[in-house]
């Protein structure tokens, strides 16, 4: 996906360096990153993605989400939150795969996982396609958005 057209997804966009790249995915670990991508500098409590825009960018990132300029050498989309932008531009990059398919979420304090299962189970006995994504299936109780909508393309 453009650049140019990754704009549009976005709610509010304060500033975007207008160079034509193309996104074949998001991430928001450095350590992931790969050629083609679009880099999300989170801000997180012990650490700052802006701090490590320049090794995405030395592992393949063509451009940052970000919320503050960096001196980097790739086109910059500067937004007010990287963490509320990042699952709509990652849901555009993958072309919005949860408006394809059917979702159903699963949301309590007690009796998630058995209640999936269950689900999963009876979608998979009436020969529907059916797979989990949550905290048994994650590296963490929620995925981020980057993962979640590569899960769901």
């Amino acid at each position: 996906m453009r650049l140019d057209d990754l704009c549009a997804s976005l709610p509010t966009v304060v500033e975007v360096d207008h160079s034509i790249v193309d996104i074949v995915d998001v991430e928001h670990d450095s350590r992931r990153v790969g050629p083609g991508h679009l880099f999300a500098c989170v801000p997180g409590q012990t650490t700052d993605g802006h701090d490590h825009a320049p090794t995405a960018i030395e592992a393949g990132a063509v451009a940052v989400l970000v919320e503050r300029r960096l001196d980097v050498r790739v086109p910059q989309l500067v937004v007010p939150s990287v963490r509320e932008a990042m699952g709509p531009v990652a849901s555009a990059v993958h072309g919005d795969p949860s408006s394809r398919i059917p979702v159903i979420g699963v949301t309590g304090t007690n009796g998630k996982t058995t209640t999936v299962r269950l689900i999963v189970d009876l979608l998979e006995q009436l020969g529907a396609s059916a797979t989990e994504i949550g905290t048994l299936t994650g590296v963490r109780t929620t995925p981020e958005a980057p993962e979640l909508q590569r899960a769901l393309a």
